[in-house]
């Protein structure tokens, strides 16, 4: 019973003095590619402050699309480009923000090809193909505005709608109804709800 309370003793000790030889670092660990990281963390936020959460009518003289950009996690930021026929989402496409080891991608559905995020702060992003030939600029106006320049210059509006789930409840009742309901960004007043 001796050595047993002898051995716990020592145990101890030794655990206790392993302890104090090394440094603590409650449970961080600092690689190198942590800063590249966080770097990336930090350009998804500055898009996220560019797109928000939000859906955006694109017009392009008579035609109009939209996209729906929606980040769901520090690293998972997803689109979906599409347009509105007879009252319903139509062509939907979808993508992501992909996070590799040296950039952030993305198989744009407006350019039609991959893009690389070339250059970010909270207003502006630009994407750049492989060749950095071709640029793709958005630049966020106003909370309802962001202007997108395209490698020709064309400029090209984005215009913020209502909540996604809300602008398609409101695009297929238009459709059966003759309404342009989808189009209002206010609620209803409470003058105009009859009780």
């Amino acid at each position: 019973m001796k050595y047993l309370y002898t051995l716990v003793v020592l145990s101890f000790l030794l655990c206790a003095c392993g302890e104090t030889d090394s440094p603590k670092s409650d449970g961080i660990v600092i690689t190198q590619a942590q800063p590249v990281r966080d770097l990336k963390l930090y350009r998804f936020d500055s898009l996220e402050h560019i797109f928000s959460n939000d859906n955006w009518l694109i017009v392009d003289g008579t035609d109009s699309c939209y996209i729906y950009f929606s980040r769901l996690g520090k690293g998972d930021f997803r689109t979906f480009y599409y347009k509105i026929f007879k009252g319903d989402s139509s062509n939907v496409s979808h993508s992501n923000f992909i996070m590799s080891s040296d950039t952030i991608t993305w198989l744009s559905p407006i350019a039609g090809k991959r893009l690389h995020l070339e250059k970010t702060t909270n207003k502006e992003a630009i994407w750049c193909d492989s060749t950095c030939a071709s640029y793709f600029r958005f630049k966020r106006i106003s909370d309802k505005e962001i202007i997108l320049t395209l490698p020709s210059d064309k400029k090209l509006v984005l215009k913020k709608t209502l909540a996604l789930s809300l602008f398609l409840i409101r695009s297929r009742y238009d459709f059966d109804h003759g309404t342009h309901y989808a189009f209002i960004d206010t609620n209803f007043s409470k003058h105009s709800v009859k009780r």
